[in-house]
């Protein structure tokens, strides 16, 4: 599989390069996701010998599309992202079932995983997985502008895929969705277990699908003994019922402990 490096920026977020094959004349072409800080970016390219061959957007939020402006004006590179969001420098508009094929990069195919924010996409190549804001290691994104069927969907639609796949996703969360996992189902060894290394978890955000759907109660919504731990509605409303209630839960600050002063937007 083609290399991916991981550029932290702001507090929490990453952003990735999808590192190819050498190309003519010795270049090594890489694709960047999420430009949120084009200052990291420009760094990480220049140390790695890298040459940028676009730019690849899963959702409009600020601390993923800040460093487009900056990084375009120094390598003027075709921009991809949602169709049905308004972003800037934005060159190919994606939708579901289109594909972005890059010289000496693996072929991307686009889902369409709405619910963080209306558009939202994903960028999926052979064993790994861009996922922006839609599925994080023990968690998954906040509902901003989407529905919680809109995002259940999502989620089951990333987690069906094989066991091996790798998640690349766009922030650190890890600690924090373990142990809000943990009050939401706390006899879950899965969930236990990893907050043993936490050293270890905190800076291998880089996940198996199978490893990430098999703990927590967002990909398990509804089920015993999730859905009694988020009231009645779990057992009066579907599935996506259940997932609205945990999204409630977490966005409260004395249940989460939310630190205010991370990135711009999540």
């Amino acid at each position: 599989m083609d290399k991916v490096h991981a550029v932290p920026a702001y507090r929490d977020n990453y952003i990735w390069l999808l590192d190819g094959a050498h190309g003519a004349g010795g270049e090594r072409p890489v694709a960047i996701v999420d430009p949120g800080d084009a200052s990291p970016v420009l760094q990480a390219v220049g140390a790695l010998g890298l040459t940028p061959v676009a730019m690849l957007i899963t959702h409009h939020h600020n601390d993923h599309i800040g460093g487009i402006r900056e990084i375009h004006a120094r390598y003027p590179v075709p921009v991809y992202g949602p169709a049905q969001e308004s972003i800037p420098h934005i060159s190919h508009p994606l939708r579901e079932g289109d594909r972005v094929e890059l010289p000496g990069l693996p072929t991307l195919e686009v889902l369409d995983v709405p619910g963080h924010t209306a558009g939202h996409i994903a960028y999926i190549g052979e064993r790994f997985l861009f996922c922006g804001d839609t599925l994080f290691a023990g968690g998954c994104g906040r509902l901003f502008e989407g529905t919680a069927a809109q995002l259940y969907s999502s989620l089951q639609k990333l987690t069906s895929l094989p066991d091996d796949t790798w998640i690349y996703c766009a922030h650190e969360y890890t600690l924090n969705n373990l142990n809000f996992a943990l009050a939401v189902e706390p006899d879950n060894p899965m969930l236990q277990d990893p907050l043993q290394q936490d050293g270890r978890i905190r800076h291998d955000v880089r996940r198996a699908a199978g490893d990430v759907g098999r703990g927590g109660g967002w990909l398990c919504a509804g089920r015993p003994p999730v859905a009694p731990r988020t009231g009645n509605i779990c057992r009066a409303a579907p599935v996506e019922g259940c997932l609205a209630r945990l999204n409630d839960f977490r966005v409260a600050p004395m249940i989460m402990g939310v630190d205010k002063k991370r990135s711009p937007r999540r």
